[in-house]
């Protein structure tokens, strides 16, 4: 029994989150190849979706150590992208070739920056959060 707004959230942040996992596609390694960034609402629903459709917890980043803990909690490995080294972590933890996708819950220039470092060669980058920014693109990763 849920109050109507809170259900209206619910469902409002989890249809948002499903909808970027679902534009990533099945990960052929399980969940783990997934990289989650931004822990807020929608990232958390984001973790809880990935490990029901595959089968595994994804990778999370978030600078707020709480955030961190909450993903921890729920069983993902976890990076704070302000300390150095991070984003070569998460290539080697996803086998050494970097992640199958990232999905960005901030959509701010830095954490599109590290989205878009931690994928692959082919990789998928979500971009789901409205934070704002400047965003510096090679013309070769331009469709």
């Amino acid at each position: 029994n849920l109050p109507d707004g809170l259900g209206c959230v619910y469902m409002c942040s989890g249809l948002t989150a499903f909808s970027a996992l679902k534009k990533v596609g099945e990960p052929p390694n399980g969940g783990s190849e997934i990289v989650i960034v931004g822990l807020g609402g929608l990232g958390l629903q984001a973790v809880l979706l990935a490990k029901a459709l595959f089968g595994c917890a994804p990778k999370a980043v978030d600078i707020s150590p709480e955030a961190r803990a909450e993903a921890e909690a729920l069983g993902c490995k976890t990076y704070d992208p302000t300390k150095d080294g991070q984003m070569e972590q998460v290539i080697q933890d996803c086998g050494g070739e970097g992640a199958f996708a990232a999905i960005d819950f901030v959509g701010a220039s830095a954490t599109y920056k590290f989205s878009s470092k931690v994928v692959r060669r082919g990789g998928t980058v979500v971009v789901v959060g409205l934070f704002g920014g400047e965003l510096h693109e090679s013309l070769v990763y331009v469709p």
